[in-house]
């Protein structure tokens, strides 16, 4: 099932980057990036203050404001480098309650793409935070597809399912 939620997850990134993006009123601006006033680009803007300002007390209260189900500082385990931050380059994507972003190692090459949701309610938080490296000097274009190629490999997939999926009666499904 792994190989299919990784196709999957492939065909919705190169699916959804090619998306309109929403206009929504905005507050906020990283490096002449907007990031838009909903809820998803809230968690967002306090995840990069938080992750950007490389204070741990401040990177404890942004997992106990929007990520409370993580063990303290489980949102920033991988900024164990000091002076490690991110340019916001771009928001891909952007619903109240889904955002997908553009991110630069300000002090490397390395581009990264990534996603928050956000929970339903009175009480918002991130329910799902993503963070993928694209690679240097990646370009976002490079994951868009055509509305051709797209229409190609949606209706190739199942085919390819049913003649090389190891399980028959699972490929059928999925297909």
């Amino acid at each position: 099932m792994t190989c299919i939620r990784t196709l999957v997850l492939g065909l919705a990134i190169a699916l959804g980057t090619t998306s309109g993006r929403a206009q929504t009123p905005s507050t906020h601006t990283v490096r002449d990036t907007v990031i838009p006033a909903t809820p998803a680009g809230n968690a967002l803007r306090a995840w990069l203050d938080a992750f950007n300002s490389g204070d741990s007390t401040r990177m404890t209260a942004y997992t106990r404001t929007w990520e409370p189900s993580l063990a303290a500082g489980g949102a920033f385990v991988f900024r164990q480098q000091p002076g490690r931050r991110f340019d916001l380059l771009s928001i891909e994507r952007s619903e109240p309650r889904h955002i997908e972003f553009v991110l630069r190692e300000s002090r490397s090459p390395m581009i990264s793409y990534g996603a928050i949701d956000v929970s339903a309610g009175e009480r918002v938080s991130v329910v799902s935070r993503k963070l993928e490296p694209l690679g240097p000097d990646a370009s976002i274009d490079e994951l868009r597809i055509s509305a051709s190629d797209r229409a190609r490999v949606i209706d190739r997939a199942p085919v390819l399912l049913d003649s090389f999926y190891v399980f028959p009666e699972v490929a059928k499904r999925v297909g």
